[in-house]
Protein backbone atom coordinates (compact mmCIF):
# COMPACT_ATOMS: atom_id res chain seq x y z
CA UNK A 1 0.00 0.00 0.00
CA UNK A 2 1.39 3.48 -0.87
CA UNK A 3 1.57 5.75 1.85
CA UNK A 4 1.94 9.96 0.54
CA UNK A 5 2.35 11.35 3.73
CA UNK A 6 0.00 14.17 2.38
CA UNK A 7 -1.42 14.88 6.08
CA UNK A 8 0.93 14.53 9.46
CA UNK A 9 -2.05 11.85 10.48
CA UNK A 10 -1.09 9.35 7.41
CA UNK A 11 2.74 9.58 8.84
CA UNK A 12 1.34 8.87 12.34
CA UNK A 13 -1.43 5.88 11.45
CA UNK A 14 1.91 4.56 9.24
CA UNK A 15 4.48 4.77 12.17
CA UNK A 16 1.83 3.05 14.67
CA UNK A 17 1.27 0.68 12.12
CA UNK A 18 5.34 -0.42 12.39
CA UNK A 19 6.05 0.45 16.07
CA UNK A 20 1.96 -0.92 17.69
CA UNK A 21 2.99 -4.48 18.00
CA UNK A 22 5.09 -3.81 21.38
CA UNK A 23 6.53 -1.28 23.53
CA UNK A 24 9.49 -1.52 23.05
CA UNK A 25 12.25 1.70 22.81
CA UNK A 26 11.61 3.48 19.50
CA UNK A 27 15.07 4.99 18.18
CA UNK A 28 14.93 7.68 15.53
CA UNK A 29 17.34 8.94 12.76
CA UNK A 30 15.88 11.90 10.65
CA UNK A 31 16.35 14.38 7.87
CA UNK A 32 13.41 16.80 8.09
CA UNK A 33 13.74 18.61 4.94
CA UNK A 34 11.54 16.17 3.10
CA UNK A 35 8.47 16.61 5.12
CA UNK A 36 8.73 19.93 5.29
CA UNK A 37 8.93 20.30 1.35
CA UNK A 38 5.61 18.01 1.18
CA UNK A 39 3.96 19.38 4.42
CA UNK A 40 4.89 23.04 3.20
CA UNK A 41 6.14 24.18 7.06
CA UNK A 42 9.63 25.85 7.54
CA UNK A 43 12.35 24.03 10.50
CA UNK A 44 10.49 25.10 13.58
CA UNK A 45 6.94 24.26 12.74
CA UNK A 46 8.05 20.57 10.58
CA UNK A 47 10.27 19.83 13.40
CA UNK A 48 7.41 20.45 15.95
CA UNK A 49 4.80 18.51 13.90
CA UNK A 50 6.65 15.46 13.24
CA UNK A 51 7.65 15.43 17.05
CA UNK A 52 4.05 15.38 18.02
CA UNK A 53 3.65 13.01 15.58
CA UNK A 54 5.96 10.13 16.87
CA UNK A 55 4.52 10.86 20.19
CA UNK A 56 1.46 10.04 19.55
CA UNK A 57 2.49 7.36 17.53
CA UNK A 58 4.43 5.82 20.05
CA UNK A 59 1.81 6.31 23.00
CA UNK A 60 2.51 6.99 26.80
CA UNK A 61 4.97 5.13 29.14
CA UNK A 62 7.35 4.14 25.68
CA UNK A 63 10.66 4.74 25.57
CA UNK A 64 11.76 7.53 22.63
CA UNK A 65 15.52 7.99 21.67
CA UNK A 66 17.48 10.49 19.06
CA UNK A 67 20.95 10.68 18.24
CA UNK A 68 22.40 14.00 19.29
CA UNK A 69 26.30 13.73 18.34
CA UNK A 70 28.57 16.26 19.50
CA UNK A 71 32.40 16.43 18.32
CA UNK A 72 33.99 15.37 21.35
CA UNK A 73 36.36 18.06 23.77
CA UNK A 74 38.07 20.83 23.09
CA UNK A 75 41.11 21.63 25.19
CA UNK A 76 39.45 18.53 27.31
CA UNK A 77 36.18 19.61 28.68
CA UNK A 78 32.80 19.02 26.66
CA UNK A 79 29.31 21.22 27.96
CA UNK A 80 27.06 18.27 27.00
CA UNK A 81 24.57 20.33 28.39
CA UNK A 82 24.25 22.93 26.28
CA UNK A 83 26.06 21.40 23.00
CA UNK A 84 23.53 21.11 20.40
CA UNK A 85 23.31 17.73 18.41
CA UNK A 86 24.77 17.42 15.13
CA UNK A 87 22.65 14.86 14.01
CA UNK A 88 20.03 16.99 12.39
CA UNK A 89 17.43 19.46 13.88
CA UNK A 90 14.57 17.03 14.56
CA UNK A 91 17.12 15.98 16.91
CA UNK A 92 17.72 19.41 18.54
CA UNK A 93 14.38 19.88 19.00
CA UNK A 94 14.02 16.63 20.65
CA UNK A 95 16.95 17.31 23.15
CA UNK A 96 15.44 20.54 24.10
CA UNK A 97 12.10 18.99 24.43
CA UNK A 98 10.25 19.50 28.26
CA UNK A 99 11.51 15.49 29.74
CA UNK A 100 14.12 14.94 27.42
CA UNK A 101 17.57 13.67 29.34
CA UNK A 102 20.84 13.17 27.20
CA UNK A 103 23.23 10.21 27.36
CA UNK A 104 26.91 10.74 28.41
CA UNK A 105 29.28 10.68 25.35
CA UNK A 106 31.67 12.99 24.18
CA UNK A 107 31.05 11.76 20.70
CA UNK A 108 27.63 9.49 20.68
CA UNK A 109 25.31 10.70 22.85
CA UNK A 110 21.17 10.17 22.73
CA UNK A 111 18.12 12.55 23.56
CA UNK A 112 15.83 9.41 25.36
CA UNK A 113 12.07 10.58 27.12
CA UNK A 114 10.15 7.73 28.65
CA UNK A 115 11.00 5.42 31.35
CA UNK A 116 14.24 4.30 31.49
CA UNK A 117 15.84 7.71 30.15
CA UNK A 118 17.03 8.23 34.05
CA UNK A 119 18.89 5.01 33.69
CA UNK A 120 20.05 5.40 30.42
CA UNK A 121 21.23 8.89 31.88
CA UNK A 122 23.63 6.79 33.93
CA UNK A 123 25.13 4.35 31.18
CA UNK A 124 29.09 4.27 32.16
CA UNK A 125 29.96 1.88 28.98
CA UNK A 126 34.43 1.21 29.11
CA UNK A 127 33.85 0.76 25.06
CA UNK A 128 31.55 3.47 23.42
CA UNK A 129 29.56 0.09 20.87
CA UNK A 130 30.82 -2.30 23.79
CA UNK A 131 28.58 -4.21 26.29
CA UNK A 132 27.08 -2.20 28.78
CA UNK A 133 26.95 0.52 26.04
CA UNK A 134 23.71 1.95 25.00
CA UNK A 135 24.25 0.04 21.61
CA UNK A 136 24.11 -3.13 23.35
CA UNK A 137 20.47 -2.20 25.75
CA UNK A 138 19.21 -1.47 22.27
CA UNK A 139 20.16 -4.89 21.04
CA UNK A 140 18.86 -6.60 24.49
CA UNK A 141 15.45 -4.51 24.08
CA UNK A 142 14.83 -5.36 20.62
CA UNK A 143 14.51 -1.41 19.72
CA UNK A 144 12.75 -0.66 16.67
CA UNK A 145 14.94 1.71 14.64
CA UNK A 146 12.57 4.38 12.41
CA UNK A 147 14.27 5.87 9.84
CA UNK A 148 12.40 9.05 8.53
CA UNK A 149 14.45 11.37 5.29
CA UNK A 150 17.25 9.25 5.07
CA UNK A 151 18.05 5.95 3.77
CA UNK A 152 17.01 2.56 5.72
CA UNK A 153 21.20 2.05 6.39
CA UNK A 154 21.05 5.31 8.41
CA UNK A 155 21.61 4.45 11.69
CA UNK A 156 24.56 4.70 14.25
CA UNK A 157 23.24 1.17 16.09
CA UNK A 158 25.02 -0.82 13.18
CA UNK A 159 28.34 0.06 14.12
CA UNK A 160 27.76 -1.80 16.72
CA UNK A 161 28.57 -4.62 14.47
CA UNK A 162 32.15 -3.86 13.32
CA UNK A 163 32.85 -3.95 17.55
CA UNK A 164 31.31 -7.25 18.13
CA UNK A 165 33.86 -8.13 14.59
CA UNK A 166 36.35 -5.87 16.14
CA UNK A 167 39.50 -8.61 16.27
CA UNK A 168 39.14 -9.30 12.51
CA UNK A 169 38.80 -5.99 11.39
CA UNK A 170 41.61 -3.94 9.58
CA UNK A 171 40.81 -0.64 8.91
CA UNK A 172 39.65 0.51 12.78
CA UNK A 173 41.16 0.89 15.82
CA UNK A 174 40.66 1.28 19.67
CA UNK A 175 41.67 5.03 20.47
CA UNK A 176 40.96 5.88 24.21
CA UNK A 177 39.85 9.50 24.88
CA UNK A 178 39.73 11.36 28.60
CA UNK A 179 38.06 14.44 29.63
CA UNK A 180 35.68 16.75 31.64
CA UNK A 181 32.10 16.41 30.03
CA UNK A 182 29.91 18.59 31.88
CA UNK A 183 26.43 16.48 31.82
CA UNK A 184 23.41 16.88 34.24
CA UNK A 185 24.66 20.25 35.84
CA UNK A 186 27.81 18.18 37.07
CA UNK A 187 31.23 18.16 35.92
CA UNK A 188 32.03 14.44 35.20
CA UNK A 189 35.80 12.98 34.44
CA UNK A 190 34.88 10.62 31.77
CA UNK A 191 36.73 7.68 29.63
CA UNK A 192 35.71 6.11 26.66
CA UNK A 193 37.14 3.73 24.16
CA UNK A 194 36.12 3.92 20.55
CA UNK A 195 36.55 2.08 17.55
CA UNK A 196 37.78 4.63 14.85
CA UNK A 197 38.40 4.15 11.18
CA UNK A 198 41.91 4.95 9.78
CA UNK A 199 42.52 8.03 8.57
CA UNK A 200 45.69 7.18 6.36
CA UNK A 201 44.76 4.97 4.12
CA UNK A 202 41.29 6.94 4.90
CA UNK A 203 38.55 3.97 5.59
CA UNK A 204 35.11 4.76 3.92
CA UNK A 205 31.75 2.95 5.39
CA UNK A 206 29.15 1.96 3.17
CA UNK A 207 26.81 0.15 5.04
CA UNK A 208 23.97 0.68 2.28
CA UNK A 209 25.81 -2.67 2.04
CA UNK A 210 23.67 -3.84 4.33
CA UNK A 211 20.10 -3.08 2.65
CA UNK A 212 19.93 -6.40 0.32
CA UNK A 213 20.05 -8.44 3.98
CA UNK A 214 17.54 -6.31 5.71
CA UNK A 215 15.50 -6.77 2.16
CA UNK A 216 16.33 -10.54 2.20
CA UNK A 217 15.36 -11.07 5.46
CA UNK A 218 11.24 -10.04 4.95
CA UNK A 219 11.63 -8.02 8.02
CA UNK A 220 12.39 -4.66 6.90
CA UNK A 221 9.87 -2.07 6.14
CA UNK A 222 10.12 0.62 4.01
CA UNK A 223 8.50 3.28 1.97
CA UNK A 224 9.86 4.30 -0.67
CA UNK A 225 8.11 7.01 -2.28
CA UNK A 226 9.14 10.62 -0.77
CA UNK A 227 10.07 11.48 1.91
CA UNK A 228 11.34 7.94 2.45
CA UNK A 229 10.63 5.95 5.75
CA UNK A 230 11.74 2.82 6.98
CA UNK A 231 11.86 0.70 10.43
CA UNK A 232 13.26 -2.61 11.60
CA UNK A 233 14.42 -4.26 14.56
CA UNK A 234 17.84 -4.82 16.46
CA UNK A 235 17.71 -8.30 16.72
CA UNK A 236 16.37 -8.91 13.32
CA UNK A 237 18.65 -6.79 11.80
CA UNK A 238 21.67 -8.34 13.49
CA UNK A 239 20.38 -11.82 13.10
CA UNK A 240 19.84 -10.66 8.95
CA UNK A 241 23.75 -9.76 8.38
CA UNK A 242 25.43 -11.66 10.97
CA UNK A 243 26.12 -14.07 8.55
CA UNK A 244 27.84 -12.12 6.22
CA UNK A 245 30.09 -10.39 8.91
CA UNK A 246 31.46 -13.84 9.67
CA UNK A 247 32.02 -14.57 5.95
CA UNK A 248 33.75 -10.85 5.34
CA UNK A 249 33.94 -8.08 8.19
CA UNK A 250 35.18 -5.99 5.52
CA UNK A 251 32.17 -5.76 3.38
CA UNK A 252 30.97 -2.08 4.58
CA UNK A 253 33.83 -0.56 3.39
CA UNK A 254 34.02 1.17 0.18
CA UNK A 255 37.54 0.59 -0.74
CA UNK A 256 39.04 -2.87 0.87
CA UNK A 257 42.07 -2.71 -1.47
CA UNK A 258 43.41 -0.29 0.81
CA UNK A 259 44.20 -2.03 3.86
CA UNK A 260 45.57 -5.60 4.95
CA UNK A 261 43.22 -8.79 4.23
CA UNK A 262 40.38 -9.17 7.30
CA UNK A 263 41.60 -11.54 10.28
CA UNK A 264 40.60 -15.29 10.19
Amino acid sequence: MAHSFVKPSEFTSLLKSWIAVDTAPVVIHSAVWPFAAIWRLNAEDVCSQLLDCILAAAGPGRDILMPTFTPGYHDGFLDLDAAPSTTGLLSEAFRRSPGSRRTLSAFFSFAAQGPSSLELTGLRPEEAWGEGSLYAWMEERNAHFVTLGVHPTHVSYYHRYEWLFRHRITYRTFKTTTGIVRHQGRNVPLKETLFVRSLDPEAENDFTTLLPLFTQSSQLREKTTAPVASHMRAQAALCAVQSAFESNPHFVLKNPQDFPAFKP
